[in-house]
């Protein structure tokens, strides 16, 4: 199988997709540390966005 890569948006890095990718499964750029979501897995082709900032809520 043909390794599958996304390129990141913001040093342009490869970033590694496993064969077994899901929608929703976050992805880090080996390069940067920048995260991103899968949107959409179809026909082959990758849709990704960047991931949301994650934030503590501590119940307040």
């Amino acid at each position: 199988m043909e390794t599958k890569y996304i390129s990141c948006i913001e040093c342009k890095g490869n970033i590694e997709v496993p064969d077994d990718a899901m929608v929703g499964e976050l992805l880090e750029c080996p390069d940067c540390g920048k995260i991103y979501e899968i949107k959409e897995v179809k026909n082959g082709k990758i849709d990704y966005k960047e991931a949301e900032a994650i934030s503590e809520d501590w119940g307040e």
